[in-house]
């Protein structure tokens, strides 16, 4: 089996299933396109990849989510603006689209979304950065957690990636769960124990509010 996993330090509980099957390690636009292009039989997906497929998948009960807090999807803001003018990274659509949904619908701010390279080098009112440069990056502006907003307006869990197949693959779901249950962090221990990887029904409550709210966008009308 093809199976795609993300490059993104969150996904190493996952590891253990790549030594099972032939395996791409690469961020979340790239493997969505390697999905939908049919190159990969299985593979770790955006939330905003999953939403935006056209053909009927399969989906496991594990992937990547947060309860309260992620520490690796952080909005950074210079200035509260009237107007916010955000820098933001292109390597995932999810965490873009969150910080779509919270500013329309839960802070009602008018803003300006762009891309950047080097989104915290812009001079601009804030800047978006996410996995382990978000984790990692040291800097005295007001930090945001993008999920610990979320769970502030919903009291709901944010996903922000799932496993998806073309076929169901049981023996995926088997082994995605020994990998997570046997998995013990011995670094980074706080940012592991933020994290949920198996999904139950509270989190696909929450995926589906987010999916509602996404289609309210203007963007998508």
């Amino acid at each position: 089996m093809r199976l795609g996993l993300s490059n993104f330090l969150n996904c190493t509980p996952y590891l253990e299933v790549a030594k099972h099957h032939e395996t791409v390690i690469a961020p979340p636009k790239e493997l969505a396109s390697l999905f939908f292009s049919h190159k990969l039989e299985a593979s770790l997906l955006s939330t905003e990849a999953f939403f935006s497929s056209t053909t009927p998948l399969f989906l496991h009960p594990f992937g990547i989510a947060a309860q309260k807090k992620t520490m690796s999807v952080l909005l950074f803001l210079r200035n509260p603006d009237e107007h916010l003018h955000i820098a933001v990274t292109s390597s995932s659509a999810t965490s873009l689209v969150l910080l779509e949904v919270i500013l329309t619908h839960f802070w009602q701010k008018p803003f300006t979304l762009f891309p950047s390279l080097n989104p915290a080098m812009e001079k601009a009112s804030g800047y978006l950065l996410i996995g382990d440069e978000a984790l990692f990056h040291q800097t005295s502006i007001p930090a945001f957690d993008l999920a610990s907003i979320w769970y502030e307006y919903t009291g709901l869990p944010f996903v922000f990636a799932l496993f998806a197949s073309y076929e169901k693959l049981p023996m995926l779901s088997q082994e995605l769960f020994e990998a997570w249950n046997n998995f013990v962090p011995e670094l980074h221990v706080e940012y592991f124990n933020t994290l949920d990887y198996f999904l139950d029904s509270h989190h696909f409550k929450g995926m589906t509010l987010f999916h509602a709210l996404r289609q309210k966008l203007p963007c998508y009308h």
